[in-house]
């Protein structure tokens, strides 16, 4: 790793499985639990100079939003993503947001595996959690995205697109998806993750250099809300459509950010330090 990050930076996507492997599945997951303690995060994050973090509950194990919590609450440097279910309830999302949760998450993405709810139990779910001050964070893919348009705009809260909505570099910027992307990116609700360029990188590691192009296109497109994450423990790695390839070297992805901001410290310190704590705190 060459990047140095600077103070309080921020890891905005993770997942922990307390238990690591023996956490209890979902059964509908896309994915079994993963070793993924909070201890081995905190190993991680300490290696490549990540102080604050965001854990998003994930569809892998049984939403079980009191140990969620309480999780959160054992480790008070991070913040939390929730994710959807239909039996959240107002009270659910009270005692979330005591813990440190700030957002509600959706797992559009067909390779989640997720059925898609109906739109009006989005919007309502969208309504329940605004008067908290969550964001809503979507994982889509760029059909999704397209699919989803008038259910996005619509949205009266902030609105946090997951993984740069999966975008191939091989489409480039002017893609039908990336395009609306960023149209979508320049309303003043709207945020984007930069994470997981590495997956669709058809170069890969080490560099993910075909991936530069979008990923610099997002930070230039509204600075002021581009989040950065890295997506551990990779679950599904690399294609989530033919997984089976080892994980990334975190402090590559870091490497890349750094790359893609071209060393720009000022724009380094406002993806990882200014903008999540907008967010988060």
């Amino acid at each position: 790793m060459t990047y140095q990050t600077p103070p309080d930076a921020w890891d905005c996507h993770f997942h922990v499985f307390e238990h690591g492997a023996a956490t209890r599945a979902a059964g509908t997951g896309a994915y079994q639990p993963m070793e993924a303690t909070v201890q081995a995060l905190d190993a991680m994050h300490a290696r490549i100079g990540i102080h604050r973090g965001v854990a998003v509950q994930s569809t892998a194990e049984v939403a079980d939003y009191d140990a969620f919590g309480a999780m959160l609450l054992r480790n008070p440097r991070l913040r939390g993503v929730a994710r959807f279910t239909e039996t959240i309830t107002e009270r659910d999302v009270e005692a979330l947001h005591a813990s440190g949760v700030r957002g509600l998450r959706f797992a559009f993405a067909s390779f989640m595996k997720q059925q898609r709810v109906p739109r009006e139990v989005f919007e309502r779910a969208v309504a329940m959690v605004k008067p908290f001050g969550w964001h809503i964070k979507v994982h889509v893919e760029g059909t999704d995205l397209l699919e989803l348009e008038k259910w996005l705009r619509a949205v009266d809260a902030p609105l946090v697109i997951d993984h740069i909505a999966h975008m191939r570099p091989q489409g480039g910027v002017d893609q039908a998806a990336m395009r609306l992307l960023l149209d979508l990116h320049r309303r003043e609700n709207v945020w984007i993750l930069l994470c997981n360029s590495d997956r669709w990188s058809v170069e890969g590691a080490p560099d993910y250099s075909d991936s530069l192009e979008i990923a610099r296109a997002v930070l230039h497109n509204a600075t002021e809300r581009v989040i950065w994450g890295t997506d551990w423990p990779h679950p599904m790695y690399r294609n989530p459509f033919e997984p089976g390839e080892p994980p990334p070297d975190d402090a590559r992805l870091l490497d890349f950010l750094a790359r893609a901001a071209e060393q720009d410290e000022q724009l380094l310190q406002q993806v990882l330090v200014t903008n999540p704590a907008k967010l988060y705190t």
